[in-house]
């Protein structure tokens, strides 16, 4: 099998709702048909049929998108048909605030792989300026709690802190990288991320100095080659950026995702990229999200 016959990378968005408004974040913006803002389970259902004959040629597999994945009451049940399936890695991001005890073990019980927590600063004022309305101390308990749930339950699944590096906390990263470390074990990692335009939603948005623009902006994407992102109501945008799918690629509803994969409109977005890349389209243009020098610090806890 080639690339070009299947995506290598999945990601389903089950929930567009979330508990946050981050201030870098459009999730006051986002629009899905219908209001669906929770996938419906017949659809789910309908993308897990088309994922089973590809199971074991899919790397990765995200049970998230735009929104607060724990907002699905379903995903727990949801990653358990996944994993069912024979996909061998689901993750997932969580902003933790809904994390309480009795959610982590069922959540760690799903059969989950790895679990990626946002925490955007290292002091609650950091924190609470960014992640409004979301409590520091809370989440923060939360992860400590799901640490030591995780340890006991299954030690094999990987935990994932990540800090979205802006203005308002990259001062406050060293300490953060020291104090996650000490808590977590050796697979799992803390990093950073340099924030990103989401597809130049961002006004007044400009890349990190250290990122080179021109460099960027000369070179393809990898997504529009290796991943397939599914809304909650079922349309297949661009990319992950797209958040309210204006480039659309397909549809679930009525077509699968084999097809859509070999199609000619993300056929069309491939050779763009090939030849002009990034600057080809208005919404990639000076998009870092998947470069690598994206990553910052990228840590792991030394046994």
């Amino acid at each position: 099998m080639k690339e070009s016959d299947f995506p290598r990378y999945v990601q389903i968005e089950t929930s567009a709702l979330c508990n946050a408004h981050c201030v870098m974040c459009p999730i006051k913006e986002i629009k899905r048909n219908d209001s669906v803002f929770v996938m419906r389970q017949e659809l789910f259902d309908k993308i897990v049929r088309g994922l089973s004959g590809f199971a074991s040629w899919i790397e990765r597999l995200t049970i998230q998108g735009e929104g607060e994945p724990l907002l699905d009451k379903d995903l727990e049940k949801r990653i358990r048909l996944l994993k069912e399936i024979g996909v061998k890695l689901v993750a997932l991001a969580s902003n933790a605030s809904l994390l309480n005890k009795e959610r982590a073990r069922i959540l760690i019980r799903s059969g989950i792989d790895e679990v990626t927590f946002s925490v955007d600063g290292l002091t609650a004022g950091t924190f609470e300026a960014i992640r409004k309305p979301l409590k520091f101390d809370l989440c923060v308990s939360n992860i400590e709690n799901f640490i030591a749930a995780r340890n006991n339950v299954n030690p094999d699944l990987r935990i994932r802190i990540r800090m979205t590096m802006q203005g308002k906390n990259i001062e406050e990263f060293g300490a953060f990288v020291s104090f996650w470390r000490k808590r977590l074990k050796s697979n799992d990692r803390v990093y950073g991320r340099h924030w990103h335009s989401w597809g130049n939603w961002l006004k007044n948005y400009s890349l990190p100095q250290e990122q080179d623009g021109i460099t960027l902006n000369d070179a393809p994407c990898t997504s529009p080659f290796g991943t397939i992102f599914i809304l909650s109501d079922g349309r297949v945008p661009l990319c992950c950026q797209d958040f309210n799918g204006k480039i659309l690629l397909g549809d679930v509803n009525r077509s699968n995702i084999q097809d859509i994969w070999r199609g000619t409109k993300i056929a069309r977005i491939r050779k763009l990229h090939l030849l002009n890349g990034r600057k080809s389209l208005g919404l990639c243009r000076d998009c870092n999200l998947w470069h690598p020098s994206t990553v910052i610090a990228s840590e792991a806890k030394q046994s």
